[in-house]
């Protein structure tokens, strides 16, 4: 899990892509929490009804260094 996106990281530095950013579902605090201990995310922003009504999203950005 973490490892790939570890990697992808790195390609994605040298590609010289500077920022990641992803969506997930506000109720899931599990995967709001790995994204920000083990992989440095910081929460960004909230879409409400991002897809559709009732859909909304958790907004996770993180910088590539």
């Amino acid at each position: 899990g973490t490892s790939l996106l570890r990697e992808s990281f790195l390609y994605l530095a040298r590609e010289n892509i500077r920022e990641v950013e992803l969506t997930v579902s506000p109720g899931n605090l599990e995967a709001i929490i790995l994204y920000q201990e083990k992989l440095g995310f910081i929460v960004a922003d909230f879409r409400e009804d991002e897809y559709g009504p009732g859909h909304h999203r958790t907004v996770m950005k993180r910088l590539i260094k």
